[in-house]
């Protein structure tokens, strides 16, 4: 007696594609190394002029990460001008993507 296999129904095929599609996407806009994979491809996106809308949350977050670096560096600079004990500031450099 042969045994017989079923071929899997095209819902079985669009969940295996959406599965696919879900882990690709999680994993380039995984945290790790500051968003560096969106980023790229963004950057490519970006490069070609294509339209595109940018994940608002990375954005802001970076724009919250400059502003407390700025925010930092100053204050180190008001601490040390005027009192001769710092006589080190550290420097804080930020760079460009």
């Amino acid at each position: 007696m042969a045994v017989q296999t079923q071929k899997p129904g095209i819902y079985v095929l669009l969940l295996i594609f959406i599965f696919r599609k879900f882990e690709v996407l999680s994993q380039m806009m995984s945290e790790e190394m500051n968003y560096r994979d969106y980023r790229r491809a963004l950057d490519d996106v970006m490069s070609t002029n294509a339209p595109c809308v940018p994940f608002l949350g990375v954005l802001l977050t970076t724009i919250v990460q400059f502003s407390s670096q700025s925010y930092d560096n100053s204050l180190r600079r008001r601490k040390c001008s005027g009192i001769e004990d710092y006589t080190v500031v550290e420097a804080v450099t930020v760079r460009n993507r």
